[in-house]
């Protein structure tokens, strides 16, 4: 079952303030007529596979919650690409991705992510579709089980991607970047890595324990940190951490604060 269908439209499509519950998929959009599906300040609960499901053109997804997602994720980017996904809250995503990166030119943004259970527990997925994509701002938390399975943000694929200004960390025992792709000519900076696991990264095959390591390997983050947010809960990913205040990098891109809206 399907909670909202956009197949197509003779004009952009807005769909505000709704809930939408108890489904396999909580939004399928696969327009491919041009226009975009403006989808904001809804309510996904209990969504069995994917919560948005990002197939046709761009479209523009912001600050929805996305609630337990039991064994998918709760934003899949897939199709042409260009989407704008930002100031969603995505929590509760059990044997899953909170994102998955697929399509070109994409736009994830001041995200809270969590993602949790015994197995499979992803932040945030790039995948080989989503090359040009910009990932930035985000806040990630796993609180899976997983030593291996559990990971903050993991790179399958893809080639200039901008990931900037994120905070991915692990609170359960796995890694805080698991990366399978060479980033050196990613433009890729000012993050904050935390893992309560030994290994911190993993890198084209290796294991770090610390940012050091990671950054003399991936040659990238050399004004990154490795320090605990300290998170308000395991879904308020509001920060505690003093040395977090006032250390990203501006972006025009983003102008505002999930924590200020």
């Amino acid at each position: 079952s399907i909670g909202l269908y956009n197949l197509s439209c003779q004009d952009d499509l807005h769909i505000d303030s709704n809930i939408i519950k108890n489904c396999n998929t909580g939004v399928l959009s696969s327009s491919s007529m041009g226009d975009r599906l403006i989808f904001n300040r809804n309510t996904l609960d209990d969504i069995i596979s994917t919560g948005i499901y990002i197939q046709g053109d761009s479209g523009v997804y912001t600050d929805n919650i996305i609630n337990s997602i039991v064994g998918g994720n709760g934003v899949l980017i897939d199709g042409s690409g260009g989407a704008n996904v930002s100031r969603n809250k995505i929590l509760g995503v059990t044997a899953g991705s909170g994102i998955v990166v697929d399509a070109p030119n994409s736009l994830v943004a001041n995200n809270y992510v969590q993602s949790e259970g015994v197995g499979l527990a992803k932040g945030i997925s790039l995948e080989s579709g989503g090359s040009g994509s910009d990932v930035v701002f985000n806040s990630v938390n796993v609180t899976g089980t997983d030593v291996v399975n559990g990971q903050g943000i993991a790179v399958n694929g893809g080639t200039n991607y901008r990931v900037k200004n994120n905070i991915f960390a692990n609170n359960g025992g796995g890694y805080a970047a698991y990366i399978n792709s060479d980033i050196s000519s990613f433009d890729w900076d000012f993050n904050n890595y935390y893992s309560t696991k030994n290994s911190l990264a993993f890198y084209l095959g290796t294991s770090y324990d610390t940012l050091s390591s990671l950054v003399a390997a991936s040659g990238k983050d050399s004004n990154s940190l490795s320090v605990n947010p300290l998170y308000i809960s395991n879904t308020d990913l509001s920060i505690n951490h003093t040395l977090l205040n006032n250390v990203a990098s501006p972006l025009p891109v983003v102008l505002d604060d999930i924590d200020q809206i």
